[in-house]
């Protein structure tokens, strides 16, 4: 298999959010959450005013969730482009005699 740069591997969906799988803690949270969703689909079919809040109010949350996942990627990327310099400066690790130690 031919082995890709970092670049070329996000351009094919080789790393990064592509290669994360919902652990099953996760898939767990996630049914109770769709079960209490159900619950109170059903319970508020009968007040219209309240189930358009509470349809405002989810997708207010998924908004918030969506900006947030977005800072936390864009500041780990950062991150790791920052550690990538610091791991290509050899400056520090140059020996008397100009070899990289």
């Amino acid at each position: 298999m031919k082995e890709y740069s970092a670049i070329e591997e996000l351009l094919f969906n080789q790393c990064g959010v592509a290669k994360i799988k919902t652990s099953d803690e996760g898939r767990e949270i996630l049914a109770k959450l769709s079960a209490i969703e159900d619950y109170f689909e059903d319970a508020l079919r009968e007040h219209p005013a309240a189930a358009a809040r509470f349809s405002e109010y989810r997708r207010l949350q998924e908004d918030l969730n969506s900006a947030e996942t977005i800072l936390y990627y864009k500041e780990g990327f950062r991150f790791g482009v920052r550690l990538g310099l610091d791991v290509a400066d050899r400056s520090e690790s140059v020996g008397d005699d100009g070899v990289w130690e």
